[in-house]
């Protein structure tokens, strides 16, 4: 068995490895390979370097796709190598994905990382959680996975000097992400957001710019708060649902306690019903209080989790 590195000419077999054995995620949906490379490989914190394949003799039987993000390290002031997607045969899971993650290692070392993440692990896989255990990773943190029953609310109402501001041109879209960034900016699990990133999110099947939205404070030029939704027409075709999900909803923490995340949530519940949307789904970490009784005053409950796993390098 040989472990190589990334070439664009793997990608047709890294597609289909990946439909084939993510099935048992249950927000999987078959990719096509070029929302396979617009989701792992195109984005700008991914280079060749590492992703790392397991090939026997002609044929690819597990790969992971892993980033070193330097506006990650600046955030946790860490060093961190993060799985971004790691997919191996599911019956040769333990003996390949071991291999894999001994090449992460080593790559780990080599750049000083202090250590290995994986990221949102879903709970009910009981398989790929005991194979991250049996690796020596440890579970670090819990987010919900949470859904509700869509409502209309209506747009609410804005206090004076405040307005709704949507991704309508270039200075907006940065002041949203700026937004983003400080609003999340002690909080784990969310990368820092590149404007660069944002735009590849337009490439992607689900991706409707009136679903990405903020509320702007006119005094002081900027936006204070900021929701991004999305509907994923193709995974609601392949589980037969009408579900949409709230990616981020964040406020500067000045502007939080004052009714601003409330207004941005039931805008996204307004939104999703102009959609047909039944079900509304949203992760929110365990030790974040204050969003989790949010959502459940408004009807927000936790049908499962989604793990983080750490394994420490140096």
């Amino acid at each position: 068995m040989l472990i190589l590195n990334y070439k664009q000419e793997f990608l047709e077999e890294m597609t289909k490895i990946y439909n084939e054995n993510k099935i048992f995620d249950p927000d999987f949906r078959p990719l096509s390979i070029y929302e396979f490379k617009t989701k792992f490989i195109d984005l700008p914190y991914i280079k060749p370097e590492y992703i790392f394949i397991a090939k026997e003799g002609n044929k690819i039987i597990g790969y992971v796709i892993s980033d070193f993000d330097k506006l990650v390290e600046k955030k946790f002031k860490k060093r961190i190598l993060i799985i971004d997607s790691l997919v191996v045969e599911r019956e040769r899971l333990f003996e390949v994905g071991s291999l894999l993650i001994k090449k992460l290692e080593e790559k780990a070392k080599e750049i000083q990382a202090h250590f290995i993440q994986a990221h949102f692990i879903d709970s009910t896989n009981t398989y790929e959680n005991k194979f991250y255990l049996e690796n020596g990773f440890l579970l670090d943190k819990k987010w919900y996975y949470l859904e509700t029953t869509t409502q209309n609310f209506g747009i609410p109402d804005l206090p004076k000097g405040y307005r709704w501001v949507y991704l309508e041109n270039y200075e907006i879209i940065r002041k949203w992400v700026k937004c983003y960034n400080e609003a999340f900016k002690e909080h784990y699990g969310m990368r820092p957001l590149r404007i660069n990133e944002l735009k590849s999110y337009y490439k992607e099947e689900g991706f409707d710019p009136t679903g990405y939205f903020g509320i702007y404070d006119e005094e002081k030029n900027l936006v204070i708060g900021e929701c991004s939704c999305e509907i994923d027409p193709l995974f609601n075709k392949y589980k037969k649902i009408k579900r949409g999900i709230i990616w981020t909803l964040g406020v500067l923490k000045e502007y939080r306690g004052k009714g601003f995340g409330k207004k941005l949530l039931r805008k996204a519940f307004n939104w999703f019903h102009s959609k047909g949307i039944e079900r509304i789904a949203i992760h929110v970490e365990e030790d974040n209080k204050a969003a989790y009784d949010l959502y459940s005053k408004h009807g927000f409950e936790i049908k499962r989790y989604r793990l983080f796993y750490t394994k420490s390098i140096f």
